[in-house]
């Protein structure tokens, strides 16, 4: 690999800082390195996305991801249609998806530069919620997708289905 995109979290302290030293290092060792020039997440469609998947260059061969699991997640949905490898870098405390922590950066950055990794196929889940056969809201998740009432107590009936076939009725 040596064509890569950086993607931070504009509310973790010091993303920004370090994707620029990430930038520097990878540049150092003949890289190609671009990275978010919007200064972070902006209002779009009515949530916050952080990355423009029309600015990331089409040769990006890795996007990193720096802040924790919620960056890597909302960098997934950003660009679920590119089909960029991400590569999660936990800046943050619990890290169940962002594999390297801040301590082992370079180490594996060497390793994509020498071709030393593979790719892990991931699914994204597209969830629905729809009222009285009306489309309420939608979205894509990497990992999961919570379900939670507001409003008035009474009983939610879900039906769940899978690539448009019905798998189940819960209430």
């Amino acid at each position: 690999m040596r064509h890569f995109y950086l993607v931070w979290n504009p509310y973790k302290e010091g993303t920004r800082s370090m994707a620029e030293e990430i930038r520097e290092w990878l540049c150092r060792r003949g890289c190609v390195c671009g990275m978010q020039t919007n200064g972070g997440a902006r209002p779009a469609e009515g949530r916050y996305k952080y990355t423009d998947s029309s600015q990331v260059p089409e040769d990006t061969e890795c996007v990193l991801t720096l802040g924790g699991d919620g960056t890597l997640i909302q960098a997934a949905r950003d660009l679920v249609h590119t089909g960029f490898p991400l590569l999660g870098i936990n800046l943050g405390t619990l890290g169940y998806l962002t594999e390297v922590d801040a301590s082992s950066i370079e180490p594996t950055l060497d390793c994509l530069l020498q071709g030393k990794y593979f790719i892990e196929e991931r699914i994204m889940v597209q969830g629905s919620v729809v009222r009285d056969g009306k489309l309420i809201c939608e979205d894509l998740a990497l990992n999961d997708i919570v379900v939670s009432r507001s409003g008035r107590l009474c009983p939610l009936r879900y039906h769940v289905m899978v690539d448009g076939e019905p798998l189940n009725d819960y209430q």
